[in-house]
């Protein structure tokens, strides 16, 4: 690496340090244009310091990886222009030891997507800020997170104990070791080549290892070592071959020595690579073989890799010319990339052919599988615009995870959806059992049985899922929500009670008498606790819907109930502001005058707002002052425009004009505090309905409040992984009847954390 390499951040003390990575070609989603790459890991690597050019070695620990929901790719860590932003690179994750990220190629770059799919391009190099860092000088050492490092006695070593990516590049460098030699399994995760395994196995490796173990033995290999462990993994000199032997001299002796072999075969072969003699000589021959197997030069290596990507390229070739134009697409790209030969190959597409040539033809909208205007995508969108939605403000859902950043609807998915605007449900629902079946049922019953069979996967579930989330979303997006800036979020991984613990210091300097011993400071505890709810509901369309066209009217339950959804977190948290519970710590109620001092009855007005700041300011820990100061005034809908002028510099210019001061009668003193008013009637005299329950809680049209927000203020979870919203599945109706159904869950609570930061008056007056 030259550090004309690297990139800086505006900043010298901030600087941005290149770190390599690779793709991995089996986890190719055609369709989305993504490809995972492994990002970063733990190893150490060879880097620059920026602040004083000396070469150093670097160890990025993932625990303090800060991620971000994308960062950008670009050409060559190239930022001047927008022509080399390639994409982005999404949804990352840290698994174990690694960094794991999707990276999205635009379809504005068909180029490089094409040296993707055909496995020219394979690195990936990714631009890091370190944030924090741990320096360890040459030969010292250090524990950090319960792990010991070792700097060499040449160069110091930095762990970055807190970083963040911040662009990833395609280049042409050569990628992290660690990272070619990861595939993913058909299982889901990421798993070492198991002709690497077989090698180090060979090296000592414990059969019974696990994955960390293996990956920790390949790391401490001699460098030779690990080269041949590299060619192994690519598919050299494999373990059962005959043991490594160094690579013959540059310059072999003109004269072999005098000696011939002590025991000689007696018909030994000419040149056996894979067998040597029983005897083997006591003096090496005197031309030895150009590339003895077992320890190839790195120049051996390479020529074995590039022989490899042109034999994939010339089968990827072969495929595409035997696929022709009357294969399915989707078909030869299967072939291509799941490494199908020629015979397979020829046996799938002449099957394919055959069936598609017996496939009845359809009314207009009915097109081949090649044709590449109708899809999941394009249908999904066409659904969606016959409901007056966007596509491209949405994404696929496939009916059963959250929608994926990549799966998100393109314009170009609009445009070839714009043929199908107008279709009739029936017709939707045959097009997709069509694209899952290859075939057009004409029979209603035929259709329904067949639909029905095909479960909730595939092209169905995908393009009404897609529907019903976005229709989902937009009620939920419509609702607005008043709790939002004043209440403390958090996301929780479970159901179980959570505990919120406040420890409280009495820690106070007191006087020592003389000869007297100093006393010892003390700690206390107090702790509120908050749990999970799921709420859910669900819905359905029949067969009868599909052959009656009534699918638009049908779209409104999912609407409704993404209001419904967005209502919850306000019900909820109002609900107990009505309830006014007793907090877990002292078993008292969260509004209370005679022991929390929170709890008034002044109108508001002018003076009952000063005295009801002054009340949270006084408010104390330990006999400590915390000098609290509210941010927010809450009212119900009554008392929203008095709310309004108490709070605004001009509106209360006359109330303050007892002096003969002329400069001091447009000061509002509560104006300067900055209070933000929040106006919602669910605490006004009608109530609402507290979702816990069913019970109906009501407040009071004079009623007011004022907290400090955040921590202090109420406490709302939800469940870990849902990006708080809600959770979508789709399911297939059977036993006697037909129809698809979803259900709609959200996992989400709330809690009072305590009463400090509080204050509420009655507004019954005194």
């Amino acid at each position: 690496m030259r550090p004309s390499d690297l990139h800086v951040r505006s900043r010298p003390a901030e600087p941005l340090h290149i770190r390599l990575a690779a793709l991995q070609p089996k986890t190719i989603d055609e369709e989305a244009r993504t490809v995972d790459a492994v990002l970063a890991t733990e190893d150490m690597g060879l880097s620059i310091d920026l602040r004083t050019w000396e070469p150093v070695l670097e160890v990025y620990l993932m625990s303090g990886a800060k991620l971000s929901p994308q960062i950008p790719l670009l050409d060559t860590h190239s930022r001047r222009s927008l022509d080399s932003h390639l994409g982005s690179i999404r949804t990352m994750r840290v698994e174990g030891e690694q960094l794991i990220g999707t990276v999205h190629v635009s379809s504005a770059h068909p180029d490089v997507w094409m040296k993707v799919r055909e496995g020219d391009l394979t690195d990936v190099s990714i631009g890091a800020g370190p944030l924090k860092t741990i320096r360890i000088e040459p030969g010292k050492s250090k524990t950090i997170r319960g792990k010991t490092y070792t700097a060499p006695e040449d160069r110091p070593l930095l762990i970055n104990t807190s970083w963040q990516p911040m662009e990833g590049s395609f280049t042409s460098i050569g990628a992290d070791p660690r990272a070619k030699i990861r595939t993913k399994t058909e299982e889901g995760f990421l798993a070492m080549n198991p002709r690497l395994r077989a090698y180090l196995e060979t090296k000592g490796l414990a059969d019974d290892a696990t994955e960390a173990e293996a990956e920790s033995f390949y790391a401490r290999l001699s460098s030779a070592d690990r080269a041949r462990a590299d060619a192994a993994a690519e598919g050299g000199p494999q373990p059962g071959d005959p043991p490594p032997a160094d690579p013959p001299p540059a310059n072999p002796p003109a004269n072999p020595p005098a000696n011939p072999p002590a025991n000689p075969p007696a018909n030994p072969p000419a040149n056996p690579p894979g067998n040597p003699p029983a005897n083997p000589p006591a003096n090496p021959p005197a031309n030895p073989p150009a590339n003895p197997p077992g320890n190839p030069p790195a120049a051996f290596v390479e020529t074995i890799a590039r022989r490899a990507v042109a034999d994939e390229r010339i089968r990827v070739q072969q495929i595409h010319e035997l696929a022709g134009t009357d294969v399915p697409e989707e078909l030869r790209l299967r072939a291509t990339h799941e490494g199908w030969n020629l015979d397979r190959a020829s046996g799938e597409f002449l099957r394919a052919v055959r069936e598609q040539r017996a496939a009845p033809v359809g009314p207009a909208i009915h097109s081949r599988s090649r044709e590449q205007d109708l899809n999941v995508r394009s249908l999904s969108a066409a659904m969606l615009m016959n409901f007056g939605v966007d596509p491209t403000r949405h994404r696929l859902h496939d009916g059963l995870h959250q929608p994926r950043p990549s799966l998100t609807l393109t314009e170009q998915d609009a445009d070839r959806a714009e043929r199908l605007r107008g279709i009739s449900a029936i017709d939707l629902l045959r097009e997709c059992v069509r694209q899952n079946s290859g075939r057009w049922y004409l029979n209603p019953d035929e259709l329904f049985y067949h639909a029905r069979a095909a479960g909730s996967g595939g092209t169905l579930s995908y393009v009404f899922g897609t529907s019903v989330y976005a229709k989902l979303i937009e009620g939920w997006q419509t609702v607005g929500d008043t709790t939002v800036g004043w209440c403390d979020e958090e996301d929780v991984p479970n159901f179980l009670p959570q505990e919120d613990i406040s420890l409280s210091a009495d820690a106070r300097l007191k006087k020592l008498p003389r000869n007297d011993t100093a006393k010892h400071a003390t700690i206390s505890d107090s702790h509120e606790t908050y749990r999970l709810v799921r709420f859910a509901r669900q819905f359905g369309f029949d067969e009868q819907d599909f052959l009656d066209d009534r699918l638009g009217s049908l779209m409104r339950m999912p609407f409704e109930l993404g209001v419904a959804g967005g209502r919850l977190r306000p019900d909820l948290i109002y609900a107990m502001m009505n309830e006014n519970p007793a907090l877990i710590s002292d078993d008292i109620a969260v509004f209370d005058l005679a022991t929390h001092a929170n709890l008034g009855t002044g109108v508001l007005s002018s003076a009952n707002l000063k005295a009801g700041i002054t009340a949270v300011v006084k408010q104390r820990e330990n006999n400590n002052a915390l000098n609290l100061r509210p941010r927010f005034l809450i009212v119900p809908a009554e008392l929203e425009w008095l709310a309004l002028e108490l709070t605004s510099a001009t509106a209360l210019a006359k109330l303050f004009a007892d002096s003969s001061d002329p400069l001091y009668a447009p000061l509002n003193l509560i104006a300067k505090e900055g209070l933000q008013v929040r106006v919602d009637d669910r605490i006004g005299v009608i109530g609402v309905v507290d979702p816990r329950t069913d019970a109906v809680r009501t407040g009071s049209d004079t009623a007011w409040y004022l907290t400090t927000g955040g921590a202090k203020a109420i406490r709302v979870v939800y469940r870990r992984g849902t990006g708080r919203l809600p959770i979508l599945r789709s399911n297939v109706w059977n036993k006697g009847q037909w129809g698809m159904g979803w259900d709609i869950n959200l996992d989400i609570g709330a809690a009072f954390m305590g009463y400090r930061g509080w204050y509420k008056s009655t507004g019954a007056g005194a």
